[in-house]
């Protein structure tokens, strides 16, 4: 098994926060091996920011991307600027609800931002439930897994508003 995932937005949307926290998480489980490369300007926002994540049950000597299964886009600058020919033939494109470009590629829509708001009344936390919507498409990290990772690595967030968010994405994913 290898789950190839790359995360997409903009700086100041926690990209590799994010797929930090889904890295964490997901390499918890026994035999699962996880890596992380993240890639993003000197702008501290509002510049070009990815960050790949490979889950894997192999220990794998080229831990980077190659062919994604999940392309998450959370920002419209950010889609303009992902290569969609790395996506698989059965990959999956995501895109927050709030994006206004449609790409010609066959997308599913989550309303990550939105719920961000609605929850916590704030889309600080868009990353979060983006994160909790991976992993219920993923079928990982566990939500049990996730809620370790953040109590990590939380930081200056409080891991509540950051657990509420991971459960509402989850939630979102599994009703679906």
């Amino acid at each position: 098994m290898r789950n190839e995932v790359r995360l997409v937005g903009v700086g100041g949307q926690g990209i590799v926060w994010a797929a930090t926290l889904v890295g964490s998480a997901a390499s918890r489980q026994a035999g699962i091996n996880a890596s992380v490369s993240a890639k993003y300007g000197a702008e501290v926002r509002g510049g070009f920011s990815k960050a790949d994540i490979v889950i894997s049950d192999e220990l794998d000597w080229f831990p980077w991307a190659m062919g994604l299964d999940l392309l998450a886009v959370l920002s419209t600058e950010s889609l303009s600027k992902s290569d969609l020919r790395l996506l698989k033939p059965d990959g999956v494109l995501l895109l927050d609800s709030s994006l206004k470009e449609i790409p010609a590629h066959k997308a599913m829509r989550v309303a990550a931002k939105d719920t961000s708001k609605a929850l916590l009344g704030s889309d600080k936390y868009t990353n979060s439930v983006l994160v909790g919507y991976l992993a219920g498409s993923l079928g990982m990290p566990s939500l049990d897994d996730l809620r370790e990772a953040i109590a990590e690595k939380a930081g200056r967030s409080p891991p509540e508003a950051n657990l509420k968010a991971v459960e509402a994405g989850f939630q979102l994913r599994a009703s679906k």
